[in-house]
């Protein structure tokens, strides 16, 4: 964490992270972030090349077919 709050699921387990915090997410691990507040957030994330695939193909699927189809080609899914 660069700067600001951020909120993680990691698995079963939630953690608050702060300026100066880092976290490992290992492969096939279910997780999810947020922002805690109004106060701009500054992350930074590395990712393998696949990850960072994934994410922007994500973030151009316009639809929810899209967006399945993009998990799958993937390997990848949201959790239930």
């Amino acid at each position: 964490m660069i700067e600001g709050l951020l909120e993680v699921q990691l698995g079963d387990e939630r953690r608050r992270l702060a300026r100066g915090d880092f976290l490992v997410v290992p492969a096939g691990t279910v997780h999810t972030f947020a922002t805690v507040d109004d106060t701009p957030t500054v992350v930074l994330a590395v990712m393998t090349p696949e990850v960072d695939q994934l994410v922007t193909a994500l973030h151009t699927a316009a639809t929810a077919e899209e967006r399945h189809r993009t998990w799958a080609r993937y390997n990848s899914s949201l959790a239930d």
